[in-house]
Parts: structure tokens; sequence; C-alpha cells
């Protein structure tokens, strides 16, 4: 019986431009890649003052700041749109996160058996292969999390940013060490951390399978012989070579969520 499941993914499982259609008043947008990323910030900024204007969210603010926070909280809230919100198990955990890869997923799910005990079931969905995952220490603090071209050209502010300027600085030098490393390092090391994190379910007896969203992901590519469920078909409806279909990413939701509930009732329920 399936009390628990764990959710390991990216952007295609954390909501991410499920509801730009609304949030942007236009059924037909196509994002690429996100709201922040394309610049159209501006009806994310609005949406929460909307929210606060109705009493949602009462914390004190900055203007300086308005646009990281209101990022911050429709990130969110977009989650609530996610395909694992629809989901009919006693507790299901979306830890997805924009951007994560196999590595990511090992913090992650470490994490969640220390704080919560063994899932159910885990399903490990696939990402794209520009990725980038660091991990940081500078003898008293750790960081993980991914990295973004944004945080690059970004300038350290302490205000925004929840750790030390010398986590940052350290995290600057290695994500771009990551990315001049080349495709083939950055592959080696997803493959690496792969086998990691499937032996570490199995050395926890945690039943698990594997989500195909990408026809040529590297990431999906490493799921040959391993229990996947492959819906590259919806993906592909969804996504085109200039973005996510907003409206479309959001009709299609609920529809991924009975494939999947499906398929862990009949392999392993």
């Amino acid at each position: 019986m399936i009390e628990s499941c764990v959710i390991l993914g990216d952007c295609k499982s954390n909501g991410q431009n499920t509801i730009a259609w609304k949030t942007c008043n236009n059924q037909d947008i196509v994002v690429q890649v996100s709201l922040q990323y394309s610049n159209i910030t501006k009806p994310i900024i609005e949406w929460y003052l909307q929210q606060r204007k109705n009493g949602v969210y009462t914390e004190p603010i900055s203007m300086k700041y308005i646009q990281s926070i209101a990022i911050k909280k429709y990130k969110i809230y977009e989650k609530q749109f996610s395909w694992p919100t629809y989901l009919n198990f006693d507790k299901v955990y979306n830890l997805s996160r924009t951007g994560t890869t196999y590595q990511g997923y090992i913090a992650d799910i470490k994490k969640h058996i220390e704080n919560e005990g063994i899932p159910s079931c885990v399903c490990i969905t696939d990402f794209t292969d520009d990725h980038i995952y660091v991990r940081t220490n500078d003898g008293k603090t750790k960081h993980n999390s991914p990295v973004f071209q944004s945080f690059l050209d970004s300038e350290y502010d302490p205000e925004i940013i929840p750790y030390s300027q010398n986590i940052y600085n350290k995290r600057q030098q290695y994500a771009r060490k990551e990315i001049a490393a080349g495709q083939d390092y950055l592959n080696r090391k997803n493959a690496y951390s792969f086998y990691l994190l499937t032996k570490l379910l199995d050395s926890h007896n945690i039943p698990y399978f594997f989500l195909k969203f990408r026809d040529n992901a590297f990431s999906s590519k490493l799921f040959d012989n391993k229990p996947t469920l492959d819906i590259s078909a919806i993906h592909r409806i969804c996504v085109s070579n200039q973005g996510d279909h907003s409206l479309t990413l959001y009709s299609f939701q609920k529809t991924i969520a009975e494939i999947v509930q499906e398929y862990i009732q009949k392999n392993i329920a």
C-alpha cells in the first residue's frame, strides 16, 4: 500500500509556467524557460501586490526587493498547480526544484528520510543537460543548490542571498569551473550521481521508478533497463522549440497525475 510518495524532479514537476497564461492574461503565451528568465516580471509583481491587498501576504517589505520577493512567492504558488498536487495518496512530497540534478536529488531524499522517514515510493524525473548543481562548504556552513546564469551575472546582496559572501564567492568560482569543464564532464558527473542515487534508494529498500519527459536528454538515457514511465508524447504537445505552451501545460497536469497514479498502483502498490 502506498502511503507516501516522494517526487524528485525539476521544472516539469514543480508547476513552472503552468499558470503563466492566467498571470499574464494571455491564453496563447509561450514561455522560454520561465517568466523570470524571459524578463516578464511585471505581471508577477502585480500578482503579488494583489495578493498583499487581499491579505494573503502581510510581511513588511522593502520596495527595493519587491521583485525578488514576488518571484519567490510566485514560485511557491505555481507549485500548487503541478501534477504531483493531484496524486491521490495519503502524503505526497513534491521536492522538485528548477535546475536541479541527480546530485540534488540525493541531497533532497537524504534530508527527507532524516526528517520524514522512509517513503513508500519515489518518482524520479529527467532534466535538461545544462543543469548545474554546486556543493559549497566554507568550514562552517554548507550550501548545496542548482546554479543559474542569472546567479553568475548577479552581485552579492545579503538581503536576498541567505548565506555568506564567502559561500557566494565559492559558488561563483565552482559554477564557472563546472561550465568551463564542458558537457562531457557534466554528463559523467550526472551518470555517477545517478548510480549513487539508485544505490542509496536500494540500500533503504525504497521502490522507485523514473518518469521520462524528454526524448534526448542525457539524464533520461540513463533510464535504460530501469523501471520507467515514458510520457514524452505529452511533453511534446506542451513544449516546442519556442518554449512552454502555458495553457496546454496547465491542461495536462491532471492527466499526467492520473497516468502516474495508475502506474504506481499497478507496478508498485
